[in-house]
């Protein structure tokens, strides 16, 4: 049950997806160092699909994934919004948002005060464009999206929120 946010019809995403090596459906092992690779390898894979505007790439990522959007974004995206980061890579979290955020671009920091790790990690990034959304209780990363949690606001409006403002739509 991880309901993802319903959209308006005229609104439409091509969507990419991968797991890092060796998690997921993903075979292969590495360090936190081929991560960091694996996430910038994403965004260079999404942009060179076709129908996708290399210019207008933004990055959604759950716990280790949480530090790949903002790890891999600088020049690759325009935004990145992070569900539950921990500094689980080999750059941390501060330094990959102030970069992003160095560039002019927003990064978004999703978490929950049970997830301890997630929000140290959300509050100590800061930047212009930063901005945090910490849940009294929800778990990590992905368990934000189980309807029995009731985060208010849901967490799927948070994501179309953030979707609406990074590529300015009403």
């Amino acid at each position: 049950p991880y309901p993802f946010p319903s959209l308006p019809e005229e609104l439409s995403f091509a969507v990419f997806t991968f797991d890092f090596r060796g998690y997921g459906e993903s075979e292969g092992s590495g360090g936190r160092d081929t991560h960091i690779l694996d996430a910038r390898a994403a965004y260079t894979a999404a942009a060179a699909l076709p129908g996708v505007d290399s210019a207008l790439i933004a990055g959604i990522g759950a716990s280790i994934g949480a530090d790949g959007v903002a790890d891999g974004c600088n020049d690759a995206c325009i935004a990145a919004l992070s569900l539950g980061p921990g500094n689980w890579l080999e750059m941390s979290y501060t330094e990959a948002v102030k970069a992003v955020d160095d560039l002019g671009k927003p990064v978004w920091c999703v978490a929950a005060e049970d997830d301890e790790t997630a929000v140290q990690t959300c509050g100590a990034a800061a930047g212009e464009y930063y901005q945090t959304q910490i849940y009294p209780s929800g778990g990590h990363a992905m368990r934000l999206f189980r309807i029995e949690n009731n985060l208010q606001p849901a967490i799927e409006a948070v994501i179309l929120d953030y979707l609406r403002v990074v590529f300015g739509l009403p």
